[in-house]
């Protein structure tokens, strides 16, 4: 049994750094595109300048807030990924110039040889990620998982979530049947029960719990740091530094009044993204400090992850990630 979880843990990794690859030939995941906030672009055309930036968003990222205010003296072009993977591998296909990611994504990626760089980072928000049961299971400690059937997002920051977890109360990946499910897929197997427990981020996380009345077992308090972090294609980091010095200055100020107006956010950001606003709001009072400069405490956090996946197995080799850090960019979000 144990053999054969690791050789299945190996295979999955491959498919994934195979999938990142193959993006550059095949576009990677699909993304909906958005026209810019000021002024309308198409992605060629965004591509063709240096002063304009193509920009991959997750629902309810930071980068949404932007989004939705207004960016000012800026092209910008907006692409909606389901995940992080996703975006990464959009970054690496070269149909983006700058994403948002949390720890994960950027440690597969660079693993996989993905060009790019991390020029902002988010502060911790250990609350915006949890393992959720349904509301009647039986499961209600971690030590209850055991045999059970767990859904994540393969390669986002919840895997690292549920290691250590799994860790901290004696399990490892080897006492669970991980299932690798996109959140639009886990949802739906969540709710039929085909699967045990689901370890998923907002605002998936704050809608079941709204809607469909699931159970927080834990979270990642204690655990994991759950930081976020702005990355960029080694191409726009040499072609595009100035448009992405404005990008980051007026995220930050973005992200500082949201911070700040926690309900207002969920209010601002709740009709563009389809999504009730009283399903926001919890998620929006958790989602950290916002943008933090990058220093070497977050790279020895990002490190340990990276560390970690390499020790299981999860990918191939080990990788030193200050190679993708640049703190050049530090001085734009303040």
């Amino acid at each position: 049994m144990v053999v054969f979880a690791s050789l299945w843990r190996l295979l999955s990794t491959l498919a994934l750094l195979i999938g990142v690859l193959a993006s550059a030939a095949c576009g990677g995941e699909t993304a909906t595109t958005s026209a810019a906030s000021t002024t309308s672009t198409s992605p060629s055309a965004t591509a063709a300048s240096d002063e304009s930036l193509r920009v991959g968003y997750q629902k309810y990222s930071w980068e949404t807030v932007l989004q939705a205010r207004g960016t000012r003296n800026l092209e910008v072009s907006w692409s909606e990924f389901p995940s992080g993977p996703a975006i990464t591998e959009a970054l690496n296909a070269g149909s983006i110039d700058v994403g948002e990611l949390g720890e994960a994504p950027p440690v597969f990626g660079q693993a996989a040889g993905v060009p790019f760089t991390t020029v902002a980072a988010a502060g911790a928000a250990p609350m915006s990620e949890a393992v959720l049961v349904a509301r009647d299971s039986p499961i209600h400690r971690v030590e209850d998982l055991r045999g059970r059937t767990v859904a994540l997002n393969r390669g986002s920051n919840v895997q690292y979530l549920l290691v250590k977890l799994l860790g901290a109360h004696g399990l490892t990946l080897d006492d669970v049947e991980v299932r690798y499910l996109a959140p639009a897929d886990a949802r739906p197997a969540f709710e039929s029960g085909a699967v045990d427990a689901w370890v998923i981020w907002d605002p998936f996380l704050s809608i079941a719990q709204a809607t469909d009345g699931a159970r927080r077992l834990a979270d990642g308090t204690g655990l994991v740091a759950n930081h976020i972090y702005f990355v960029a294609s080694t191409s726009a980091v040499r072609r595009k530094a100035a448009a992405l010095r404005t990008f980051l200055a007026q995220l930050g100020k973005a992200v500082r009044w949201a911070v700040a107006h926690p309900d207002e956010r969920a209010a601002l950001i709740g009709g563009l993204l389809g999504i009730p606003v009283a399903a926001l709001v919890d998620a929006a009072r958790r989602s950290g400090p916002g943008l933090v400069p990058i220093d070497d405490g977050l790279i020895a956090g990002q490190q340990e992850v990276a560390d970690t996946f390499a020790r299981l197995g999860l990918i191939p080799n080990p990788i030193k990630v200050a190679a993708d850090f640049d703190t050049a960019f530090n001085g734009a979000i303040r």
